[in-house]
């Protein structure tokens, strides 16, 4: 047996708090009523800006990844889609036209004239 034990009383009263369920009174309810409603306004309103800012980022991440596969692109077949000046020679009694790149000469497409292009006037 414990020492102090022997000289403790046999009864004793303490005070303390404990979490327990206690009733709201009816402003209470209304006043809790009316912070839930603002803070579920604030909820919708930092949702909304998430989504603004994720519409963001995959927007960004999406121009990325474009540029990534064009970059890759060209690296691994070591050419890439330019603008490149052409001459397009018309030859109006055979009904085609030949497609010349300008910067070496290679003939680049050999084409039906289009019956838009017979309705063009040639500058």
């Amino acid at each position: 047996m414990d020492k102090n034990a022997a000289h403790l009383p046999d009864l004793q009263m303490k005070r303390g708090t404990r979490m327990l369920p206690v009733a709201l009174t009816k402003q209470e309810v209304h006043d809790k009523g009316k912070a839930l409603s603002r803070k579920l306004s604030e909820m919708r309103t930092l949702e909304n800006h998430k989504k603004e800012v994720m519409a963001n980022f995959n927007s960004q991440a999406k121009g990325i990844e474009a540029e990534v596969e064009i970059l890759s692109r060209a690296v691994e077949t070591g050419e890439e889609m330019r603008e490149v000046a052409v001459m397009i020679e018309y030859n109006w009694p055979l009904g085609h036209k030949v497609i010349t790149r300008e910067d070496d000469g290679t003939i680049i497409a050999t084409e039906r004239i289009t019956e838009a292009e017979r309705q063009e006037p040639l500058l």
